[in-house]
């Protein structure tokens, strides 16, 4: 667990807020742990080269479902340098432990429930299954080279069996099925295991930036009158990266004071401008979030992005697309939705007059731009701390 997106980010903020709020009623593998063992779930050397990575992330997810038996040679090949980890990955759990006193055991990725469920035929409760991938992870990883789509067939149709195989699937809520369902397949799998499915939106820890210790917008050549657009993310399509490029392009000639941060890396190549800034990857991106003037989140498919609730805890006004998870927030009351605005992916003009929309409201009618960012903050106080997601996790599981 780590402070980042995705699966190790959601468990560390209920980790870290646990850890001042204990509950017997949950749990930690890792806490049950010795010290030497604990983040070593199957963790082979990562190939340097970009085809040798993907490859191995190919034949890593054949193997973690079963398949990987099935290719002969190869097996007897690579196994010692990409394997041995996971050969031996549920061996992690401790003998001593008596799996059957859990009456849950709680899963994020698809691929450690399938292992689990080969290896602790034994276990007598029941399981649970959270994703955390903007769309199904199997599709996330073959996505990424032609080539490697010849094995998603059977890597898309394992993941489907896994939430067969699930007693409990936990989504933070319905509209993050969206871009799930967009597979056929998947669909089906998520029709037919309808029954299964509860939901509890994502929470995060409060964080207080402290103004005085924190890395100034000056210090990147941004002046203080500038208006700071920020978006910190994968630069591919997605992600709608390249939406962002489209605004960036129609508006940094048309306002001189505008400049664009953006952080993180990918196969689209950043907009050349002496203001658009790139900082690459980053650790402080709550700080220079909690500056910024506007956040825009141009995701096409998206879960439950946690860096949604990133921008409302920093009081931060944004512009998110009307797709998949981003639509739970549609069922706040318009007061409470000051601070948020959605535009359709197809409609880019629509993003556009937003964009300029808030921006001359900020030199305008400061006060009511101001009430934006108070309304988002409130949104994140009032339903989206850790405090809130651990009363409606205990209330769903004693319900189950």
């Amino acid at each position: 667990m780590s402070n980042i997106g995705g699966p190790m980010g959601y468990c560390y903020n209920i980790h870290e807020y646990l850890k001042d709020h204990p509950t017997k009623q949950i749990t930690f593998l890792s806490d049950l742990l010795p010290e030497r063992e604990r983040g070593t779930w199957g963790n082979p050397p990562m190939p340097k080269s970009a085809r040798k990575l993907q490859l191995h992330r190919i034949l890593r997810g054949l193997h973690l479902y079963g398949i990987y038996g099935k290719v002969g040679d190869v097996k007897n090949t690579l196994k010692a340098y990409l394997f041995e980890h996971y050969r031996t990955g549920c061996k992690i759990i401790p003998a001593t432990l008596n799996l059957n006193e859990y009456d849950i055991i709680h899963f994020h990725w698809t691929k450690h429930l399938a292992i689990f469920k080969r290896a602790h035929p034994e276990y007598k409760g029941k399981t649970m299954l959270t994703s955390h991938s903007p769309c199904p992870i199997s599709v996330e990883v073959f996505s990424e080279e032609n080539w490697a789509r010849i094995f998603w067939p059977i890597e898309f149709s394992r993941e489907c069996h896994t939430y067969d195989e699930a007693d409990y699937i936990m989504f933070p809520c319905e509209g993050a099925r969206e871009p799930y369902e967009k597979y056929g397949k998947m669909k089906r799998t998520f029709a037919n295991n309808n029954h299964k499915f509860h939901y509890n939106p994502s929470a995060i820890l409060d964080l207080k930036v402290d103004s005085g210790k924190i890395q100034k917008f000056s210090e990147l050549s941004i002046p203080a009158n500038a208006f700071v657009i920020t978006y910190f993310g994968r630069h591919i399509s997605v992600k709608g990266y390249d939406i962002l490029k489209q605004v960036g392009h129609r508006l940094l000639n048309k306002y001189p004071h505008l400049y664009f941060l953006c952080a993180g890396k990918g196969e689209i190549q950043p907009l050349n401008h002496p203001r658009w800034i790139e900082l690459g990857f980053i650790h402080n991106a709550n700080e220079l979030m909690s500056q910024s003037s506007l956040y825009i989140l141009p995701n096409r498919e998206t879960y439950f992005d946690l860096v949604t609730l990133e921008i409302l805890r920093a009081g931060i006004p944004v512009i998110l697309s009307n797709t998949g998870g981003n639509k739970y927030f549609h069922h706040f009351l318009s007061e409470e939705l000051m601070g948020m605005d959605f535009f359709d992916i197809n409609d880019i003009d629509d993003l556009i007059v937003k964009v300029e929309n808030v921006i001359k409201q900020k030199s305008v009618e400061p006060a009511k731009y101001m009430e934006k960012k108070v309304a988002n903050r409130n949104l994140f106080i009032n339903n989206f701390t850790i405090d809130k997601f651990v009363e409606r996790y205990i209330n769903l599981i004693n319900s189950l």
